[in-house]
């Protein structure tokens, strides 16, 4: 019975707050549904989310729809693997679907203090490991995107790749004036310095990207949430890029620390509330806060984020 009403979660309450207004929040109500009427392992991660949803709207049913959640999870990737393992035309939009769905899942346990326990226990030197996983995990389904792109594309999910169409083109897109002049800042910060040129390059890719995003964010030329430019970031930056964040390269952590403020948009979906917040912590342990040696450069993204420093400090501004 709980899973028939985990499905009519998903379908009115669910789907529709995840995304909303824009052609992937559609999708995810409708033709991920249909597709998971098809392929059982992506009906359990669909009944999985709703769970964690269903939890935090009714926290008198936590209890069950936690462990229906995890049960639901289990059951999904353990059919989802051979899926993967097997993949062709038939199963692909369904394991691009999975895929896609699985950052919503970590971002909601995440954001679920019972089941992020676990990870505030990890030794203070591995302080922030877990939570910059999820970068890998979010673009898990470029992997699928690699394998089968031009059949996604063309398929029952093109709607969803339709409104993208144009987005490299922007990298040169004006910025408002203030987001532009302290990227521009970010920029100066290793061109002179000793990196390798390579590592100069990710660098520029991925701030680049960041622009693109930010500008798609802000623009009215492409039909695309705030939130879904927000979180494309995640898809498009370079592989060697992630690589860095993982070896905590303070300007790659720089990166990711202004990337926050774009990210803060989504704190108003159920699935990642405080994640802004809790990267660019991460952030500024790296880089040695507000005080350090990136500390005026820290500056905006912490005010965009945390507010400024007499608000913080819960004192009236000056």
């Amino acid at each position: 019975m709980l899973d028939m009403e985990l499905l009519h979660h998903w379908t009115q309450t669910t789907g529709p707050s995840t995304f909303p207004g824009g052609k992937f929040g559609v999708a995810l109500c409708t033709t991920f549904v249909e597709l998971a009427f098809q392929h059982p392992f992506l009906m359990h991660q669909i009944l999985s989310i709703s769970a964690l949803h269903l939890a935090q709207v009714k926290p008198e049913l936590a209890g069950p729809c936690r462990l229906a959640s995890a049960t639901h999870q289990d059951q999904g990737l353990s059919l989802f693997q051979p899926a993967l393992a097997r993949l062709n035309c038939q199963t692909s939009d369904a394991c691009f679907a999975f895929s896609a769905l699985v950052t919503i899942h970590t971002w909601a346990s995440l954001s679920d203090s019972s089941s992020c326990s676990p990870f505030l226990e990890e030794p203070p030197q591995d302080r922030g490991s877990v939570h910059i996983q999820w970068m890998k995990v979010h673009r898990g389904h470029r992997a699928v995107i690699r394998a089968v792109g031009p059949e996604i594309q063309a398929g029952v999910l093109a709607p969803m790749f339709s409104t993208w169409k144009g987005f490299k083109d922007c990298a040169t897109a004006p910025l408002p004036p203030t987001e532009k002049e302290h990227l521009d800042a970010v920029a100066a910060s290793w061109e002179s310095s000793s990196l390798p040129a390579s590592i100069k390059r990710t660098l520029d890719k991925a701030l680049g990207n960041l622009r693109r995003a930010m500008y798609v964010a802000a623009s009215s030329e492409y039909p695309v949430t705030i939130q879904e430019a927000a979180l494309a970031w995640l898809s498009i930056v370079p592989e060697e890029f992630v690589q860095l964040i993982e070896e905590r390269l303070p300007e790659a952590m720089l990166v990711l620390a202004y990337y926050t403020v774009l990210l803060k948009s989504t704190h108003n979906l159920w699935w990642c509330k405080g994640m802004g917040a809790m990267l660019l912590d991460i952030a500024q342990d790296v880089l040695g806060g507000e005080d350090g040696q990136w500390g005026s450069l820290l500056k905006w993204p912490i005010e965009q984020v945390l507010g400024e420093k007499e608000d913080r400090q819960g004192n009236p501004p000056s």
